[in-house]
């Protein structure tokens, strides 16, 4: 990591230390192509930021309208997706970050707890994705010293994109809300083990025809289409993160026959996954890391 001298802009950095960028990657996808199921990455932040089309935002219990020229927060762990509307094409640059440790806020993190995690840039629209084109490009370069230069136009970007105005949320506002959280919880935490909609109902006391109409009336999936959903999710972070086989990650993600895996990630997702390693990391530049 890079030093800045106290009272320079770094001062928002804990102890003046810039974040670290990873990777920065490009990526565009429609409803019907490429989808990014719901994620997270650990020991990862990133830093999104929206340069064309729009859609749904949804991060854990929020969901957000976003469009071009919005900048889309997580932090380490955070789970994720984003959803495009019908098929129009949503465009993002994707900042993948270690070593976030900003003033007054745990390791990781970009905002407190409850805090909205989405930015619009309005009139700092062209800065901003010129400086995320200017990112995308300088981090694919081999000069001396070229890792300094992305951390500090990386830290540039995050002073920006935090001094932006929140954007509301959408919000279900319901009692019962709690409970649809408690289901996705209990998933989130055992997607990668044999589950079934009678396993989740029991483990939480409810019976399974509410379990399935509750989560599936807030959330719009059925439970055991979000364990799908939270499976193939994991396996695209893992393919473009590790180098595990395909066969590996099949079994790390609760799938015990690959030819099935295969078959559901490419339903899915649109194209096989080894294809889809390949793809994303031509549009990725920096460290192929999880």
């Amino acid at each position: 990591m890079s030093n800045l001298p106290a009272g320079t802009p770094g001062a928002l950095f804990e102890d003046n230390q810039l974040p670290e960028l990873l990777y920065v990657c490009k990526q565009d996808w429609t409803a019907n192509h490429m989808p990014r199921p719901v994620h997270g990455h650990t020991g990862i932040s990133e830093l999104l930021v929206v340069y064309q089309g729009g859609g749904r935002y949804i991060a854990g219990a929020d969901t957000y309208e976003v469009e071009a020229g919005d900048i889309l927060f997580y932090n380490s762990g955070d789970l994720h997706e984003i959803n495009p509307e019908d098929s129009t094409l949503i465009g993002v640059y994707g900042f993948g970050i270690a070593n976030l440790r900003l003033r007054g806020l745990p390791a990781g993190c970009f905002l407190p707890a409850g805090a909205s995690c989405v930015r619009h840039s309005a009139d700092q629209s062209e800065a901003i994705q010129a400086m995320c084109q200017l990112l995308y490009t300088q981090l694919a370069q081999e000069r001396p010293n070229n890792a300094e230069l992305c951390n500090h136009l990386l830290a540039s970007l995050i002073i920006m994109a935090l001094q932006l105005p929140d954007q509301p949320r959408r919000s279900y506002q319901r009692a019962d809300y709690a409970l649809v959280n408690d289901i996705r919880t209990y998933i989130d935490a055992h997607y990668n083990d044999y589950i079934t909609l009678g396993s989740i109902a029991d483990a939480l006391g409810i019976s399974p025809y509410y379990t399935s109409h509750i989560f599936k009336e807030v959330t719009g999936y059925s439970p055991i289409q979000y364990v799908i959903r939270r499976r193939i999710g994991e396996a695209q972070s893992l393919l473009i993160g590790t180098n595990y086989s395909a066969t590996q990650i099949a079994t790390m993600v609760g799938y015990d026959n690959t030819n099935y895996f295969n078959t559901v990630f490419t339903k899915m997702v649109g194209i096989s996954p080894i294809r889809y390693r390949k793809q994303f990391l031509e549009n990725m530049h920096g460290k192929h890391i999880h």
